[in-house]
């Protein structure tokens, strides 16, 4: 049994609108990218600021990088997260559980895919 998830809901742009497969890799992408709100304090003040300051995507992208020293998916996810769901990355107490959300999701795909095989 597989899995599958829509990648705008995650904060991917894939330019179509396929669903992908949900699999543990894919989670432990995400929480290491998760790992942004982190690094800006869960402060969306950060990103507005980057919107009044830059016109273009990539230039938004390219300051996240190098004031925060994150990745560029890790800027890149900050950057596409949809507005639903950053209640759930931006307080700082909501990111744990999140997180730890997301661990628990990690382990049940792992299992899924173990008895699947």
């Amino acid at each position: 049994m597989k899995l599958y998830f829509e990648p705008r809901m995650w904060g991917i742009d894939t330019g179509n609108e396929e669903l992908m497969a949900l699999t543990p890799e894919f989670l432990d992408s995400f929480i290491d990218n998760a790992k942004v709100f982190e690094k800006i304090n869960f402060d969306p003040q950060v990103l507005a600021d980057l919107v009044m300051e830059f016109s273009s995507a990539e230039e938004r992208t390219q300051a996240l990088m190098e004031r925060y020293h994150v990745s560029r998916d890790q800027a890149l996810l900050a950057q596409r997260l949809p507005l639903c769901e950053s209640p759930l990355y931006f307080f700082k107490e909501e990111y744990n559980r999140q997180m730890e959300r997301l661990k628990c999701l990690r382990q049940i795909v792992q299992e899924v895919a173990t008895i699947s095989v």
